[in-house]
């Protein structure tokens, strides 16, 4: 007979689980766990497992090991759709940051980012976030956007009486954001972009300066294709004259 691993007392078989790791025993009553659950447990034919708290975190650290592989794996063949410079870029990334960056594209998916569309001159913050939803909707929105809706708008950075503050627009998902996106037919110059991390858009500066510097060294078979905003530099075989 052991002792449960949370009060120190005395248990048996037959009023306590045991951990599937350290296959210590944990009274029912400090388990926390539910009748159904610990019928379950019990179970010869069970499928679920049972850990202790000190064991449910190196459950939860092999976890998250395989999430991460998996996420590298996700993130490798993000790179390897980018050019050489995002690509020697991304290498440095520690398995915090990117975790921190994948989770953060993720965040931003909801989101699309409208620029020049001039600010309201309304005296309340209120009345102004308002009148930027309004006038936001009308631009991004044609008639078959019926079923999407703008959930918040947001300016980004100080107010600046010289210099409009590009608009952050949120979306209830991230596939609402895409079709409006694909969608939208730019007016005059309001732009609409994807909300990219500050790491994509270093990424984006990174690409395009040195595309600007292969054309100016006279490599002029290349060209920009974009792919979710992101830019990639291709060569495009040149027509015989």
């Amino acid at each position: 007979m052991s002792n449960c691993t949370y009060c120190g007392k005395k248990g048996r078989n037959n009023d306590c689980v045991t951990c599937d790791i350290c296959r210590k025993l944990v009274h029912t009553d400090c388990s926390g766990l539910s009748r159904m659950e610990i019928e379950c447990i019990r179970s010869n034919s069970r499928k679920i497992h049972y850990y202790c708290d000190k064991c449910d975190i190196v459950a939860t650290i092999n976890k998250l090991k395989s999430e991460l592989d998996v996420l590298k794996s996700e993130l490798e063949v993000m790179k390897n759709n980018q050019g050489n410079v995002a690509r020697s870029d991304n290498d440095n990334l520690s398995a915090e940051e990117l975790i921190t960056e994948v989770e953060e594209r993720n965040r931003r998916a909801y989101n699309l980012i409208l620029f020049n569309l001039s600010e309201s001159d309304e005296e309340t913050d209120v009345k102004r976030n308002e009148n930027d939803t309004s006038r936001a909707g009308q631009t991004i929105f044609s008639g078959e956007h019926e079923k999407i809706k703008i959930m918040s708008c947001c300016r980004l950075g100080k107010y600046n009486n010289e210099k409009i503050r590009p608009l952050r627009i949120s979306f209830e998902n991230p596939q609402y954001a895409t079709e409006t996106l694909r969608k939208y037919i730019r007016k005059e110059k309001l732009y609409l972009n994807r909300d990219l991390t500050r790491r994509q858009q270093n990424q984006c500066y990174m690409i395009r300066t040195e595309f600007k510097n292969r054309r100016e060294q006279g490599e002029d078979d290349i060209i920009l294709k974009y792919s979710n905003e992101i830019p990639k530099i291709q060569k495009v075989e040149k027509k015989n004259s």
